[in-house]
């Protein structure tokens, strides 16, 4: 998903009751942002500083066509593709390493891979389909374990005391929670989050998601205009933020997916709404989001000290920033961009006649990088 999200519409096979679970949403912190949204900057400089730049090399006979999702380990990075359902290592350099794992029905193998997440010195891979984890030492590839989990989940954090937290994006089948909590050996031990089946049988994978940002987990429901943090004390969760971004016919039908997750909504001609997107990095000083406004896909930074947001968008004036995938990972004050490989050598990108030291810094970078790869990896501080 380079360029557009795809509505991907996924009927439950099953639909239980859930019990109650209440989050008091009145002590969350407005982030008054709508008021604030002009048009997208033209200038790189103005968010960010530019810091490294490396090339994702990867064997031909394993191939890379999305980075979907990656994690620093150590001084090297794993790296998610969802295309091609692979999970592999690669050096600082960004030199291929190891796969962990392959297709197939035997030990070790899979059918699809949905998500992983980095415990000590241990990668666990997580499928849908077989509904489990398999775990693989990092340093080795070798496969150490499998855990099942019993059902069909999307993403997966690491919490404390080797624990987990899975996203299941309204496709489950074994109580309908949009969150559960694992213990390391795949018992369930909590359910967060009761959705309606009802009126939410629809995968929706543009908007909403668990995430992991400097020592936070936060989750966001689609189309919901709260974002909330799990607590480790309390091993619950509680409202953090309010957004503004949710247009009336977005917060007039929440939770009702037959109603939003259609053109009528979903596709700017016909109108257009604005609701959030599926990314909320947090460090001690800036957010970083992306959202939907009239149906157009854009990305923010918002200043937690002076209140103040910087949008950028592919829409900018400056071609440059259609260069970026969706961020990846907030580490610090270091964002991870993908950038497609064909791009990064295309003069059309850089054609913008202003002046600018980030895009001077990576055209240096980029000279001293190999041609011809599939991905790059852009790692920019936030100003």
């Amino acid at each position: 998903m380079k360029n557009n999200y795809l509505l991907i519409f996924i009927l439950l096979i099953s639909c239980h009751s859930s019990a109650d679970y209440v989050i008091d949403t009145s002590v969350s912190k407005d982030l008054e942002i709508s008021g604030k949204l002009g048009s997208p900057i033209d200038s790189f400089d103005e968010a960010f500083e530019f810091k490294d730049f490396l090339a994702i090399s990867i064997p031909d006979s394993i191939g890379l066509v999305e980075i979907s999702k990656i994690e620093p380990y150590e001084e090297s990075y794993l790296i998610y593709d969802e295309r091609k359902e692979n999970v592999f290592l690669v050096d600082e350099k960004g030199s291929f390493i190891r796969k962990f794992g392959r297709i197939g029905g035997g030990p070790g193998e899979y059918t699809d891979l949905e998500d992983f997440v980095v415990v000590k010195d241990e990668v666990f891979l997580m499928t849908r389909r077989t509904k489990n984890l398999l775990v693989f030492q990092i340093s080795t590839g070798e496969f150490k374990r499998q855990i099942d989990l019993g059902l069909y989940a999307d993403q997966i954090v690491k919490i404390e005391n080797d624990e987990f937290l899975v996203y299941v994006n309204h496709s489950e089948n074994n109580g309908n929670h949009n969150i559960k909590r694992f213990d390391k050996e795949g018992k369930e031990l909590d359910g967060y989050f009761p959705f309606d089946p009802s009126k939410q049988q629809v995968i929706i994978p543009f908007s909403g998601g668990l995430m992991a940002s400097n020592e936070r987990v936060l989750f966001m429901k689609p189309f919901d205009e709260y974002i909330f943090e799990y607590d480790p004390i309390k091993k619950s969760f509680y409202s953090r933020f309010r957004t503004d971004l949710l247009s009336d016919f977005i917060l007039e039908n929440k939770g009702d997916f037959k109603v939003l997750a259609s053109p009528e909504v979903m596709v700017k001609s016909f109108g257009g709404q604005s609701w959030n997107g599926s990314i909320f990095f947090e460090n001690d000083k800036k957010i970083l989001f992306n959202f939907f406004r009239a149906s157009t896909l854009k990305n923010g930074i918002f200043d937690k000290g002076n209140q103040e947001l910087i949008v950028f968008a592919k829409s900018s004036a400056n071609p440059l920033f259609k260069i970026l995938d969706t961020a990846k990972y907030l580490e610090g004050d270091i964002v991870y961009f993908p950038i497609y490989g064909e791009k990064m050598f295309d003069e059309s990108f850089f054609s913008y006649s202003k002046e600018s030291k980030f895009k001077f810094d990576l055209l240096e970078a980029r000279e001293k990088v190999r041609p011809g790869q599939p991905y790059y990896l852009l790692k920019a501080k936030l100003k």
